[in-house]
């Protein structure tokens, strides 16, 4: 195979586990926001959907973080992240673009397909 670094290939694990780690900080980082606000919201004592999106993002994050039950995480993740691109264009105010919920649906599903990489805790024996 023509590659510029070959040696680099070696450590196909550590890019999975890159990708696996930055994603999960990106649904904790949206489950503590969506959270936080709703905290701030106690006006409205009815469960909304941000609250239990904030629950499900923060629960998914820290799956995917550790590396714990990766592939179960990774297709609650691309759940996850197509509903929060549709959340994000109703209330765009406390999320990101949709664009990056695409991509992060699109990461978890190459995580599905590729397992939890490098300092997983779901690694097969």
């Amino acid at each position: 195979m023509l590659s510029l670094f070959p040696e680099l290939l070696a450590f196909d694990l550590v890019g999975i586990l890159l990708l696996r780690v930055t994603v999960g900080f990106i649904f904790l980082s949206v489950g503590w926001r969506l959270f936080a606000a709703r905290a701030i919201e106690q006006e409205d004592k009815q469960r909304r959907p941000g609250t239990l999106m904030g629950i499900y993002a923060l629960a998914t994050g820290a799956l995917l973080t550790v590396g714990l039950y990766t592939q179960g995480a990774a297709l609650a993740g691309i759940v996850l992240s197509l509903a929060l691109a549709h959340f994000a264009r109703t209330r765009s105010s406390l999320l990101s673009e949709p664009l990056t919920y695409h991509l992060t649906a699109l990461i978890c599903l190459a995580l599905l397909f590729l397992g939890p990489g490098a300092f997983g805790i779901d690694l097969p024996l």
